[in-house]
């Protein structure tokens, strides 16, 4: 290694690969991560020029639109019965990882910065996309959400994917859906 700390664990060797579809999963129920996602809406529902979408308070709503976009779609149109799964309290042995996210974030904001000064709006955008941040504020907004569309959810003691998985194995879900695999 190089000194950086390797996250996660090689799954491919175990793991084969297979190609489905939404159809074919009609009607299943899923676990989802829901920080995962949040964080994936927050990086890429945006404006053109890189800055979340807002209301007319300024209260930041990317997540709201990528949340009720995706999942009305999955329901509607698969009747896939999603129930989201929200993070707890960190694990101590998470702390360090936790700290290297926010220092990339923290790096991707001054990079975006200064990407926007010299122009270079490529740049920037792939950087701005790395410097999305849940707060409780966007939990408690996701959660009201999904609340208020019939979309059953639940706060995990620790991580949500380790929740999510626990679903699956007990047999609450037939799957998880979650691109974490730390």
């Amino acid at each position: 290694m190089t000194g950086k700390a390797k996250l996660g664990v090689p799954l491919t060797p175990i793991l084969a690969r297979e190609q489905t579809s939404f159809k074919a999963l009609y009607g299943k129920s899923f676990a989802i991560d829901a920080s995962i996602e949040l964080h994936q809406f927050l990086a890429l529902v945006r404006r053109r020029d890189g800055t979340l979408f807002t209301d007319s308070n300024g209260k930041v709503t990317s997540h709201l639109i990528g949340l009720l976009t995706r999942t009305s779609r999955l329901v509607t149109d698969y009747q896939l019965r999603p129930v989201f799964v929200f993070d707890g309290r960190p694990s101590p042995l998470k702390r360090a990882t936790i700290e290297a996210r926010r220092r990339v974030q923290r790096k991707a904001q001054a990079e975006y910065v200064q990407a926007l000064a010299a122009r270079d709006y490529s740049k920037a955008w792939s950087k701005v996309v790395m410097t999305g941040r849940v707060t409780g504020e966007i939990l408690a907004d996701a959660k009201r959400l999904l609340s208020l569309m019939g979309i059953p959810w639940l706060d995990a003691l620790e991580d949500g994917e380790a929740q999510a998985s626990f679903m699956a194995a007990r047999g609450d879900v037939w799957a998880v859906g979650s691109k974490d695999y730390d």
